[in-house]
């Protein structure tokens, strides 16, 4: 069965039978067809921060194909910067378990989370980062007289007469006159250890170090997409998009300030938010909207899961409510990273060939000849993100639980950031008590 992930705004019918190219298409065609938004620091319509604003269909695997199409279907290059002042960039991460597994709805949300930090990193990566490379080749060969001979050592010499005086001795007696000459009669049992001598050696290994720390401010994502493969493995893609004027509006929403950022007016923030639990299930992430009075707000969707199976309600509801309180920390933290996150990445990546040739000698004597050819890739890497910003301004809005067709009981959160709560919860905070009586008349 195909999930239909919503990447913004309205959702729009789309016919199972239409390709993803085509609903891409059609949806950027509704995008150049938006009213034109009044001024403020620089007009910005709800579709065009949200992207094409539809259903798209990602079947089987097709996460990849889902990308190209997106970004022909919006005439976009996936980390350079469009005619609008956009960026966009793509990530993607398989579901770590099946379907059948108890935790599977946990894990699709995580594997939103990784998919959407991918896309985060290539931001800060390709804005922010710096690279040390470097390459090394070694050579070493000893092709001297008597290089492939294995010098004989005074203890192996020792060994090997005390071998020869010792054969016709029988177990008891061998033992007594080794412990009379002071050698461990374990240690004379153990073969002497194999010896391996390196003939030639030729390596080529080159290491590169990644460092970038910035801000990722103003990154939301405007597209989701899953792509099946029908047997259980669940891949997310997700479509980000980064914007100065988007950075401005996160600047301004954490400080609680007046958005410079502005639109024609809308509509209410609720009609913006689906009533179907169905439909919310199908909501990560963070989107942008514009409401009645043309200012903007944020709506942030949360999902968890519980995964009890048993018959005790009391037992259900307890998870359940376990459910719904790591929903709403995920939908809060969406919105914090967007006011104000901040990305470090350091890797290190080190890879090469290592050609070799040796010969060995074993335990009783025995030579042999050893080629080996090792592959070498190394990965070191480490992506920290993180923000840190006021709640003021933020709300929950009614939460739902759906089950899942996998059959996993999902709790959804929405947690919506208005200027009018911005501005009420600041009233709350700066209130001080009042100097003189009022008059009572």
């Amino acid at each position: 069965m195909s999930y239909l992930y919503v990447g913004a705004v309205a959702l729009l019918l789309l016919s199972p039978a239409r390709s993803i190219a085509e609903n891409v298409h059609d949806a950027a065609a509704k995008v150049g067809a938006t009213d034109s938004a009044k001024e403020r620091a620089g007009a910005l319509d709800a579709e065009t921060i949200n992207g094409e604003a539809v259903v798209v269909l990602s079947a089987g695997g097709r996460v990849e194909e889902a990308f190209e199409a997106y970004a022909r279907a919006k005439g976009i290059r996936y980390g350079t910067e469009n005619a609008n002042g956009q960026f966009y960039f793509q990530g993607s991460e398989t579901i770590s378990v099946d379907p059948t597994n108890a935790q599977w709805g946990k894990a699709r949300v995580l594997a939103f989370e990784r998919a959407l930090l991918e896309a985060q990193t290539a931001f800060v990566r390709y804005s922010y980062g710096s690279q040390l490379a470097e390459i090394e080749k070694r050579f070493f060969q000893d092709a001297s007289d008597g290089a492939d001979e294995f010098p004989v050592t005074g203890d192996a010499g020792r060994l090997s007469a005390l071998i020869d005086k010792a054969l016709a001795l029988t177990d008891a007696v061998l033992e007594k006159r080794l412990a009379e000459l002071g050698v461990d009669p374990e240690e004379f049992r153990s073969k002497p250890a194999p010896q391996r001598k390196k003939l030639v050696e030729d390596t080529i290994r080159t290491t590169t170090l990644t460092r970038a720390m910035g801000d990722m401010a103003g990154m939301f994502p405007v597209q989701t997409f899953e792509g099946s493969d029908g047997k259980g493995t669940h891949t997310i893609g997700v479509v980000a998009m980064y914007s100065p004027k988007l950075r401005q509006l996160a600047d301004d929403t954490r400080r609680g300030k007046t958005p410079l950022l502005a639109s024609v007016p809308k509509k209410p923030l609720a009609e913006y938010v689906p009533n179907d639990p169905a439909t919310l299930a199908d909501q990560f992430g963070m989107r942008v909207f514009f409401d009645q009075r043309g200012e903007p707000c944020l709506v942030s969707y949360g999902q968890w899961s519980h995964n009890y199976t048993g018959t005790n309600e009391r037992t259900r509801e307890r998870r359940r409510e376990a459910a719904k309180a790591s929903a709403l920390e995920r939908a809060d933290s969406y919105i914090t990273l967007f006011q104000a996150g901040r990305l470090r990445l350091d890797s290190e990546k080190e890879v090469g060939d290592a050609i070799e040739e040796a010969i060995l000698k074993d335990g009783d004597g025995n030579l042999s000849s050893d080629d080996i050819t090792r592959i070498i890739d190394r990965t070191n890497e480490r992506v920290r993100a993180s923000g840190k910003a006021d709640l003021i301004g933020r709300s929950q809005l009614p939460s739902r639980f759906f089950k899942h067709p996998s059959g996993h009981e999902i709790a959804i959160v929405a947690v919506a950031w208005t200027l009018t709560g911005a501005e009420s919860t600041a009233r709350v905070r700066d209130w001080k008590p009042e100097q003189q009586r009022r008059d009572r008349s």
